[in-house]
């Protein structure tokens, strides 16, 4: 691994946070997924595809999240995050399983409460 797996996933935590983009679809590799971990199903493969899930969100300024717990085992970071997006949703929380490779998130595995406040 050329990077920290950590450092990784705060870089891309404080994209989320400054609303950036193209910062944050830096930290995921061009082929990189996100999968509902509940579902199975892939909700987005590659940055061209996970562009436009980021995009409409980073428009709501009040959009912050934070980290409540961090697990890491080598090139796994599994998050508890709690995300605020008023007026959409006041406060969500997800748990969200990254794999990080050497430079990148390569995967992450989003798992959502069923019913967020």
């Amino acid at each position: 691994m050329n990077s920290d797996p950590v450092s990784i996933i705060e870089r891309q935590l404080e994209a989320y946070n400054r609303h950036d983009l193209d910062g944050f679809l830096a930290c995921y590799s061009p082929d990189a997924e996100l999968v509902d971990q509940m579902s199975g199903a892939v909700i987005a493969r590659g940055r061209a595809e996970i562009r436009p899930l980021y995009e409409q969100r980073f428009r709501n300024p009040s959009l912050h999240g934070e980290i409540a717990n961090r697990i890491v085992l080598g090139g796994i970071v599994i998050d508890h995050e709690h995300i605020a997006e008023p007026p959409v949703f006041p406060f969500r929380e997800a748990v969200v399983i990254y794999q990080v490779g050497s430079d990148f998130i390569e995967r992450a595995w989003i798992i959502r409460k069923e019913k967020d406040v």
